[in-house]
């Protein structure tokens, strides 16, 4: 896990990245990167697809050599990939109305999403999709992605990828050793699991659902300071979304959303400096002890952070966007 650290992306070769013309030529500056032979294709989809692939392999990896306990904790990082793909396939096989979504892990074996895109009976009917859910990881959230389908609309799919996201790292974390595993892998979790409780329970709010979502979908979460009970006492004292961001402070600690702003800008910035945070935490793990749960919750937290902020970059590029319109999306800004 240590050996990924000095092949990320860096502020000095991202400086290097916006400064060049074209899609191509920033390519070029990523060989001697953790990502030089991973990416083989020159258009952004085909990007996208080649990073998804090498994530779902290091993740796979990981967990081939890591002990047992901590397998839950990888499995969460997998399933939050593929937790959007997983949805859209089911309003699609809910509605059936136009092709089949074009989604990103079909070619990615690990991926749950990818076996259902791959098999036509399970498409065919909303009823066939569940029953194919079955015995899976994804069938605990299945009253969320039943809620999903009945919405019937693939823009809408946002505050379900939020909770599964949410449920997933509670319960790796539940499943931890208290006595070192879960504390240290704690550290560079949190940050972005309170963000992402914080962000479901305002979009939960948004798209008028019911509180009984939180309580089938999150549990506490002790060592990130999180109480089922207060968040949804707070979900149903509050009246709307905007409300319920301005005291989201005394629901999940270290995130703060600036009610002044706009909405989504405010849960944007809230969610950067949640990554922020993550990052630095994830650096000091590294100086710790050197084998617990908390080295991979490090490793697997810096490297998807630094794919999801070179894509960002690769996309502005791509759309010869200027850097300040996209840079304020990353940890580079």
């Amino acid at each position: 896990m240590r050996a990924i650290l000095p092949k990320l992306l860096t502020s000095d070769r991202v400086r290097e990245l916006v400064a060049q013309p074209s899609l191509e030529e920033a390519l070029s500056l990523l060989k001697d990167t953790i990502y030089g032979e991973a990416i083989k294709s020159t258009t952004l989809r085909g990007i996208q697809r080649d990073l998804a692939a090498f994530y779902v392999d290091y993740i796979v990896r990981i967990k081939r050599h890591a002990p047992k306990d901590s397998h839950p904790l990888i499995d969460a990082f997998l399933h939050e990939f593929e937790a959007g793909d997983l949805l859209t396939l089911a309003v699609y096989s809910s509605t059936r109305s136009g092709e089949m979504p074009d989604i990103v892990t079909k070619s990615i074996d690990a991926c749950l999403s990818s076996k259902l895109a791959k098999e036509p009976e399970a498409l065919v009917s909303f009823t066939r999709f569940l029953e194919y859910l079955q015995g899976t990881w994804a069938s605990r959230y299945v009253n969320v992605i039943r809620r999903v389908a009945e919405m019937g609309d693939p823009t809408r799919i946002t505050w379900a990828k939020l909770a599964i996201t949410a449920g997933e790292y509670s319960l790796a974390l539940q499943a931890l050793d208290p006595r070192l595993g879960r504390p240290m892998a704690a550290k560079p979790i949190c940050p972005l699991l309170n963000w992402t409780i914080a962000a479901f329970l305002i979009q939960a709010k948004k798209e008028g659902l019911e509180a009984r979502f939180i309580d089938e979908v999150l549990v506490d979460v002790p060592a990130c300071g999180f109480n089922v009970r207060n968040a949804k006492a707070a979900y149903e004292r509050e009246p709307g979304p905007d409300s319920l961001a301005g005291v989201i402070e005394e629901i999940v600690k270290y995130v703060k959303i600036d009610v002044s702003k706009d909405l989504v800008e405010a849960l944007e910035e809230a969610r950067n400096n949640a990554r922020r945070k993550s990052v630095q935490l994830a650096k000091t793990v590294f100086s710790s002890y050197p084998f617990h749960a908390g080295l991979i919750a490090a490793g697997l937290t810096l490297l998807k952070i630094n794919i999801e902020d070179l894509l960002t970059v690769l996309t502005g590029i791509s759309l010869r966007l200027s850097p300040e319109e996209y840079l304020t999306y990353t940890i580079f800004a």
